[in-house]
């Protein structure tokens, strides 16, 4: 009997672990939150501002490409209450405690309207990604089929059609959302990515075109450079706005993202910090939720006030302080929601409720 191990490979790991420092890196430039690529004006601090929001900006695609190559073949329309549940469960924990620190430390009066939103916050978009990512859910399982129903050809078909549809016409059809794709911040944009996910797991691509992690990783670079060219190309040459080519949706972007994709499946990582590893991915996406949850991230950005650092020589060392406070304090929060979730057994509740979920949805399929 062979009572080897295989170990497991930590890449994907450690791409998550990243993922959630970029999307905290995109909202301290974002003109809706921390404001810093509105108020930067010296060339040098621009320069650096720049480029990294552009070597940030594909995490929210990679997450949902993410998604479809590890939920291919995995999820089962049996799994989709439990997955729903326990989602629903960490954004009403992180959405009421938001609320209730808001209230105690700044004095807002709660009503009953806000309490019914906080509950039923998916209906109110607190959170668009984690909104879209939830209605992903419940047809991830169909997705499945699609992606199980290609062939090698028509996947390759199906990835220039929506290539084209979706992601090259919007991108010249400058400032305007011509197809009502919202950029990316749509149910539509991550169809096409959980697709594409999928359809890298299914036909092995990051394992038939095996150029190796920094192949791909500089390719990524390169992308990245490609992005901020165009950027100034068409600001100082042609003096327009070439927003359209950094849309979450945008050609760039994709393929941005694909290259990070693959080179971090192409990476292969076996160390002893591998438990470690495992645990902070596992609790880095509470970063997202937590600094784009409503109440706090007002907190987080009426104090850090970056903005106010956009033309001197701190403003490395303020998105540092940032970027990395917010990841800490998020994982030690998500860590003791975990362990309060298993003292009161949530768990064990949610089980139960998903149980009754998927007896009804048999009845009620079979009774059709």
């Amino acid at each position: 009997m062979n009572n080897t191990t295989v170990k497991r490979n930590v890449s994907i790991d450690i791409l998550r672990i990243m993922l959630a420092l970029m999307v905290v890196t995109i909202h301290i430039g974002a003109s809706s939150t921390g404001h810093v690529i509105n108020s930067v004006t010296w060339v040098p601090m621009k320069f650096f501002t720049y480029i990294m929001h552009y070597l940030a900006i594909p995490a929210v695609n990679i997450y949902i490409l993410i998604s479809g190559y590890f939920s291919y073949k995995k999820l089962e329309y049996t799994n989709v209450f439990k997955k729903a549940t326990s989602l629903w469960l960490v954004l009403l924990f992180y959405s009421l405690a938001g609320l209730i620190v808001y209230n105690v430390f700044f004095g807002d009066s709660l009503s009953i309207s806000t309490i019914k939103d906080r509950v039923f916050l998916l209906s109110t978009g607190e959170w668009w990604f984690m909104t879209n990512y939830f209605c992903l859910i419940f047809i991830s399982p169909y997705l499945n089929i699609i992606i199980s129903s290609f062939t090698k050809k028509t996947f390759m078909a199906f990835f220039l059609l929506v290539g084209i549809a979706f992601s090259i016409l919007p991108s010249l059809c400058q400032w305007k959302d011509a197809i009502s794709i919202n950029y990316g911040y749509s149910l539509i944009w991550f169809i096409v990515l959980y697709l594409i996910g999928g359809g890298i797991k299914r036909f092995s691509i990051d394992k038939r075109i095996r150029l190796g992690f920094w192949k791909y990783f500089g390719m990524y670079l390169l992308a990245t450079l490609f992005i901020l060219a165009q950027d100034l190309f068409f600001s100082k040459v042609l003096h327009c706005s070439g927003s359209a080519f950094v849309h979450y949706n945008s050609i760039t972007i994709l393929i941005q993202a694909i290259f990070l994709f693959l080179a971090f499946l192409n990476l292969e990582v076996h160390c002893r910090f591998e438990k470690s590893i495992v645990l902070i991915s596992s609790l880095s996406m509470s970063v997202y939720i937590l600094h784009c949850q409503a109440d706090f991230g007002k907190i987080l950005w009426n104090i850090s006030e970056p903005s106010k650092y956009a033309d001197t020589i701190y403003l490395p060392f303020v998105y540092f302080i940032i970027t990395f406070g917010v990841f800490l304090l998020a994982c030690t929060i998500e860590f003791l929601r975990t362990k309060l979730f298993k003292f009161c057994n949530i768990d064990i509740v949610s089980s139960k409720f998903v149980s009754l979920c998927n007896k009804g949805f048999e009845r009620l399929v079979n009774l059709i």
